[in-house]
């Protein structure tokens, strides 16, 4: 009997042994999971970090401490926050953590320290024995930690972590980085090997040591070479954001950019080229730095002749030579050739850049002209006025869509051209309405305007397609003071119920609604010359003043009295409108008033 009693009791101790050893391996996964878990932002303080540790009621600094040596570098930080926030007894486990055997656990507990800042004041010497001593990883966390806790401190620990950049291993070169730009520009020392990281290739080291150099600012100017061609070799929003501290008034960048120049890199100098062309091509008017920018730009011309220009390097080529203006002459040949290029946005670039340059018209004119770059001839002036018109007879409707086009943004100095060349482009039905919004899109002189407004007049009461009559109303309104013919065709073509779509949705509207829209939109100033209108020998155009004046809104000056003299007209129609802009006005002072 008493074995038996001897073995139940063997049976319990088990079972409890293992209720209790389940019970702790639970609480320490979810303590485990709980840490993984610490927000790590820096509005965390020591109430949220209690309230998120509540349901584990009391955590031992030495279960806490356990976990600076876990494997997932989530635990280890969570803990070491969880520390910080735990009085001075957690501070205390912290600084003893730092002589631990584990990497993991000491560079732990100096981050966690660093959480703690000024509250770890009693951590420094270790601290500093750390960053003297210590494996890199954990002299790296323990600097930026001193950094936080005390600044005088850790500038005297300084050159031992400017070694570092020096180090072999690119991950301790990126910590070291990121530890130095705590230092801002006390560590002015760090900047040449910084310089040398920059040109890394390794993003993870560049980006920290561009950022360490933005730090330090203008003490660093003398490595913003340096910057521009890591620039240049690998762009990257960090090493811009370093250029802009470093050098933040930009007189400094010129001259490193045009340092550039004498890079044996012919894609340097390229890159050198293309950023003075187009952000200061100022600086490219003087001999020596435009001749080299032309044969850097013009052998760009050249890259990957005869397939479409992936990099862009052909195009950007271009647009840079037409920036740099009429002293990019020695580069017209090569440009000429890259009116056949395979792309065609690289031809469109080559020609802009010829019209920019004012290159010699015999030779360049008949190039621009193969391939249609209308643009381009009319900043010939003259000598392009032949080939501009026979564009305007090609076969292609499309090339002399084309050409119609451009003479609409030819400005007034090739406007007297323009103008005849688009008044007898009105008789080809296939660009009859580019015509017209080209020349609604020309500044005509009084003489161009006399002779266009009987054109537009006629084609407002022709039979022609519905939206050519809506584009000669908006001419019209445009020059409708020019002759007190063009009010009265207006009004009257306000009853035009010709139906055509407009906008990008496809809608559908009628001439006379876009005619009266765009008198609505010429606004009280009209008032006078409506209310003149209602006097009219036409009673539509005596209906139509009468309905525009009605939705004008509130009642100008001497609109309800011309109204209520109409409501005596002769002609029902008329009185009908009259009434309804009456009533329109009414309504329409009487919600100003509510």
């Amino acid at each position: 009997m008493k074995r038996i009693f001897v073995g139940i009791g063997i049976v319990f101790t088990i079972i409890a042994t293992y209720v209790a050893w389940d019970t702790s391996a639970r609480r320490h996964e979810s303590l485990r999971e709980a840490l993984r878990k610490i927000p790590l932002r820096e509005s965390v303080d020591r109430g949220m970090v209690a309230k998120w540790f509540e349901p584990f009621g009391t955590i031992s600094i030495a279960e806490l401490d356990g976990f600076l040596k876990d494997l997932d570098p989530d635990v280890r930080i969570g803990a070491s926050y969880a520390l910080a926030f735990d009085g001075a007894a957690g501070i205390r486990a912290l600084t003893e953590a730092m002589e631990s055997e584990s990497t993991k656990a000491r560079v732990a507990a100096a981050r966690g320290l660093g959480f703690a800042e000024k509250d770890a004041i009693s951590a420094v010497p270790a601290l500093k024995k750390a960053v003297e001593n210590s494996d890199p990883s954990h002299r790296c966390a323990a600097f930026e930690t001193l950094v936080r806790i005390n600044r005088e401190e850790a500038k005297k620990v300084l050159p031992n972590l400017i070694r570092l950049l020096e180090h072999e291993n690119p991950g301790i070169q990126r910590d070291a980085a990121i530890a130095v730009r705590e230092m801002g520009a006390d560590a002015s020392d760090a900047a040449p090997l910084l310089a040398k990281l920059v040109l890394s290739e390794l993003k993870d080291v560049r980006d920290p040591a561009a950022f360490a150099l933005a730090a330090i600012g203008p003490q660093a100017a003398s490595f913003l070479p340096v910057l521009i061609e890591a620039k240049y070799r690998m762009p990257d929003s960090s090493i811009d954001r370093a250029i802009s501290k470093v050098d933040p008034d930009g007189k400094a960048r010129l001259a490193a950019v045009q340092k550039v120049f004498s890079h044996g890199d012919h894609a340097m100098r390229r890159q050198a080229a293309f950023e003075l062309a187009m952000d200061h091509p100022e600086t490219l008017r003087d001999e020596p730095a435009t001749t080299v920018a032309l044969q850097t730009l013009i052998e760009g011309l050249g890259q990957n002749q005869g397939r479409w220009d992936d990099g862009g390097i052909r195009v950007r080529s271009a647009t840079a030579l037409g920036r740099i203006g009429p002293k990019a002459k020695l580069a017209v040949g090569a440009l000429i050739l890259a009116l056949s290029d395979a792309d065609p946005v690289v031809r469109d670039a080559a020609a802009e850049a010829l019209g920019s340059i004012g290159a010699d018209a015999e030779t360049t004119i008949p190039a621009l002209a193969k391939i249609h770059a209308v643009d381009s001839l009319l900043k010939f002036g003259e000598p392009s006025y032949p080939v501009l018109t026979s564009m305007l007879k090609d076969p292609n409707w499309i090339v002399r869509r084309d050409a119609v086009r451009a003479l609409g943004m030819a400005g007034s100095k090739h406007e007297a051209f323009a103008f005849r060349s688009l008044v007898s482009a009105l008789k080809d039905r296939n660009v009859m309405a580019d015509a017209i919004r080209s020349l609604i899109g020309l500044q005509l002189s009084a003489e161009n305007r006399a002779t266009a407004i009987p054109i537009f007049l006629d084609l407002l009461k022709s039979a022609e397609p519905k939206y050519f009559r809506a584009d000669a109303a908006r001419f019209l309104c445009i020059y409708r003071s020019d002759s007190p013919l063009i009010l009265p065709a207006l009004l009257q073509a306000t009853h035009d119920p010709g139906r055509f779509i407009v906008g990008p949705d496809a809608a559908t509207s009628t001439v006379g609604l876009e005619v009266k829209s765009q008198l609505l939109l010429i606004g009280p100033q009209l008032v006078p010359s409506l209310i003149t209108a209602l006097k009219h020998d036409n009673p539509l155009v005596k209906s139509a003043a009468a309905e525009v004046l009605g939705e004008m809104g509130e009642d100008p000056p001497g609109c309800s009295a011309a109204l209520r003299a109409a409501l005596k007209d002769v002609d029902t129609n008329v009185q009908e409108a009259a009434t309804k802009a009456l009533k329109r006005i009414e309504n329409a002072v009487r919600a100003k008033k509510n």
